[in-house]
């Protein structure tokens, strides 16, 4: 005989009661490790800088001076980033857009669009580094037209191929 049951019926005995969790005793008495708790040597820590404009192209990046600072190993930006081979179809079959590649221009299409990454020994030392990076924009009109079907909401030939 087959018994049918629905998702109500299957949860009984499951929801409200209480469950044993493996990990759930090192959890509440503090003695799990978990994976940012696990020390690797010579591991670089990276902390993003973000657009402060809306709309608008970088002009310049004061990189020499975060350099100098204690423990900055890099500073990964536009204008040394490896570039992304555009000609490489991924699985779906769609190329990938340049200008939504980061690093990859200058162009800024929206705020806290990622303009550099620090790199550098502590994450505190990536974090006071990337705050004193000073980037300069050229900085153009956004257009925030709700319009569907308005011309500018997307690049020439769709976002799909064949649009």
């Amino acid at each position: 005989m087959t018994t049918a049951t629905t998702g109500r019926t299957a949860l009984r005995g499951v929801v409200g009661t209480a469950h044993t969790r493996v990990e759930g005793r090192d959890k509440v008495t503090g003695a799990a490790r978990y994976a940012g708790e696990i020390p690797f040597a010579e591991l670089a820590h990276g902390w993003l800088v973000l657009s402060t404009v809306t709309r608008g192209r970088i002009r310049s990046l004061d990189t020499e001076a975060v350099l100098a600072l204690p423990g900055v190993l890099a500073v990964l930006h536009h204008g040394n980033a490896p570039r992304v081979d555009t000609e490489y179809v991924g699985l779906l079959g769609i190329p990938p857009d340049p200008t939504a590649a980061v690093f990859q221009h200058d162009r800024v299409p929206h705020a806290g669009w990622p303009v550099a990454l620090v790199v550098a020994e502590t994450p505190e030392q990536a974090r006071e580094a990337a705050e004193a990076l000073v980037v300069t924009y050229d900085e153009e009109p956004h257009r925030t037209v709700l319009t569907t079907g308005h011309p500018d909401a997307h690049p020439a030939g769709g976002v799909m191929p064949g649009e």
